[in-house]
């Protein structure tokens, strides 16, 4: 059996991914500056797919480094910054940047959005006061100012969750610790919450399939596989954020 584990941290100025095994034995070790901030249409975003591309590089560097053939990395799981959002296309892939969790342009709309549905009730379904940080503002000012966004064909995938489905996750997946900080997920059910997604004029298909940390997300598939250095069929776990995994 396959003893080596390969976890990713998906920080907001590093990434890193380690090699280890179920003692806590680190074998292999790599790490590399996440991509600038830059500004585009007033948010502060970052490019989704030079990232992705990092972690691939992170990956391969520290599976070469532990001296572990390909296949013997037993699974792979993510951990990343949270909040942050990539609106993706019908294909899957990014249509545009990475909406990063520092932006605090969208601070009026989910304001506004709180006041509609009630501010009470907007924090005890979430858990949070409305703010500025959570993935819903960004979401919201997004579709607001940029109509190309604003029909229901756009996906909204966290970092997190844009990233495994370029492993080949079987779809958008997310868990609770990422989900809880969209601003739109109900902390008592752990589902989003179709009276704050119906305020914002959103789907509940839009946005990532919430599952527990643990569970199996999929197989790294063939390009992933040949750009990460694993084999193709390395089992994927969902993962959490970054700070509950610490």
């Amino acid at each position: 059996m396959n003893e080596w584990v390969c976890g990713v941290d998906m920080g907001t100025t590093t990434v890193k991914a380690v090699l280890m095994d179920e003692n806590g034995r680190v074998a292999g070790l790599a790490q590399a500056p996440a991509p600038p901030l830059t500004v585009w249409q007033g948010f502060l975003t970052f490019d989704a797919e030079a990232h992705q591309q990092i972690v691939f590089d992170v990956v391969r560097r520290a599976r070469a480094h532990a001296g572990i053939v390909p296949g013997g990395v037993a699974a792979i799981a993510l951990g990343s910054q949270r909040a942050t959002v990539v609106p993706v296309g019908p294909d899957g892939c990014a249509a545009g940047p990475a909406l990063s969790w520092q932006d605090s342009s969208g601070d009026a709309d989910v304001q506004a959005l709180a006041e509609r549905v009630g501010r009470a009730f907007y924090m005890d379904t979430t858990g949070l006061p409305p703010s500025c940080l959570w993935s819903l503002a960004k979401c919201l000012r997004l579709r607001r100012e940029c109509p190309a966004f604003a029909g229901h064909r756009t996906r909204f995938a966290l970092l997190h969750d844009y990233v495994l489905s370029r492993f080949g996750a079987d779809g958008l997946l997310t868990d609770a610790s990422n989900a809880s900080v969209t601003g739109l997920m109900d902390v008592r059910s752990r589902s989003w919450s179709e009276p704050l997604l119906n305020a914002a004029g959103m789907r509940q298909a839009q946005w990532s399939e919430i599952r527990p940390a643990a569970a199996p997300a999929g197989r790294c598939s063939v390009a992933a596989a040949a750009a990460c250095g694993l084999s193709a069929g390395t089992p994927l776990v969902v993962g959490g954020g970054d700070q509950q995994c610490a």
